[in-house]
């Protein structure tokens, strides 16, 4: 006798229940996620925006070199050298040196190029003040003897001065810049 033809009458059982309880965990799952995303975008919206952009947007002031403008031959115009700002706090000073006169003070009066009874007028003018500068556009070998000196709140300022070789011949040409870099003509 030939195999029975008949085909198996077993089917997938479907359990309602099963499918219902898993259909509402899903439903839950979905209303929980939209409820966390509704409260980040609407009501912590603005916090979030800040940290953001506290963790993303830097700003980073990189200082500009001045390059060497030469003619057509190669001969310098106009050319940056190093140089440094000697700067005080008269206020830390007077209160880490009670002597002025000593013999650093005495140095650095005359790196300068200034009598030492004006370092001191200077430094004595404004105690309060936290910031003075005693020399500008010092040579970079200067400055570096006067931090030799360890001078409580005396401190030096990277700046490049601008020279000009040729000095007016060319100035219409190539402009001219100020103490502080910034463009006066030209």
């Amino acid at each position: 006798m030939p195999p029975s033809s008949k085909k198996s009458s077993a089917q997938p059982h479907f359990y309602a229940k099963r499918f219902a309880l898993i259909c509402l965990g899903i439903v839950c799952c979905m209303a929980l996620l939209l409820g966390r995303v509704g409260y980040l975008q609407l009501l912590n919206q603005p916090m979030l925006e800040k940290e953001a952009d506290s963790r993303s947007l830097r700003s980073n002031v990189i200082p500009a070199v001045r390059g060497t403008i030469s003619d057509r031959n190669g001969h310098p115009l106009a050319l940056s050298v190093a140089s440094k700002d000697i700067v005080a706090d008269p206020f830390r000073i007077l209160e880490l040196h009670s002597d002025l006169n000593s013999p650093k003070w005495q140095y650095l009066a005359s790196a300068l190029n200034m009598p030492l009874s004006q370092l001191q007028q200077t430094i004595n003018s404004d105690p309060q003040r936290r910031f003075v500068y005693l020399g500008r556009k010092i040579e970079e070998g200067i400055a570096e003897d006067i931090g030799q000196l360890h001078l409580g709140g005396i401190s030096s300022i990277h700046d490049d001065s601008r020279y000009y070789p040729m000095s007016e011949a060319a100035a219409n040409l190539v402009g001219v810049v100020g103490t502080d870099n910034e463009g006066l003509n030209g």
